[in-house]
């Protein structure tokens, strides 16, 4: 689910929520589970190893496009925003 604040500037393009963002998020936290296993910190481990899980599920749900094969980045009005070259 995309929440988005009541008062939204004037804009057709802004908020966005940048699918690139969200992906380095998910690799942070890859990063951090892998940290905590060298540290012997099993729980912490597994924290960020299920948190990255599902964000990296929600990715594929919310940003992905199977017929385009593609990331996009989602708009105020919770639209995939395609960016034509």
């Amino acid at each position: 689910m995309i929440l988005v604040t009541k008062e939204l500037p004037k804009s057709d393009v802004s908020p966005i929520i940048a699918v690139d963002m969200k992906y380095n998020l998910y690799r942070t936290l890859i990063t951090i589970s892998k940290m905590a296993n060298l540290l012997g910190e099993n729980e912490s481990k597994e924290k960020y190893k299920n948190m990255a899980k599902k964000l990296k599920e929600r990715l594929f749900e919310e940003y992905y496009d199977k017929n385009d094969k593609f990331f996009y980045d989602i708009n105020k009005f919770g639209n995939k925003r395609k960016y034509l070259l």
